[in-house]
């Protein structure tokens, strides 16, 4: 529990920049998403589009949770204009 306290805390100090740098690799995401759809048959070939966007939050942003926050924001960018669900 305390290491959940700890993680809450160091995200109590971020800033705008920490919020753009996220809003800007969850656009990266995608756009990876975007060019895998273009690349369908090649195997691998969405992964290798979008996890670089989750290495760059992770490096931009240096708090714990970043690529996670990442992940989950660019998912729901990606599923939410098509009605899809996450499943």
């Amino acid at each position: 529990m305390q290491s959940v306290v700890l993680r809450v805390r160091q995200w109590q100090t971020a800033t705008l920049l920490d919020g753009a740098w996220l809003s800007a690799c969850m656009g990266l995401f995608v756009v990876g998403k975007m060019l895998g759809k273009l690349a369908q048959g090649i195997p691998g070939h969405s992964g290798a589009l979008w996890i670089p966007a989750l290495f760059v939050a992770r490096a931009t942003v240096r708090r714990p949770g970043a690529s996670t926050l990442t992940a989950l924001g660019g998912a729901t960018l990606w599923c939410l204009p098509r009605g899809d669900g996450f499943f």
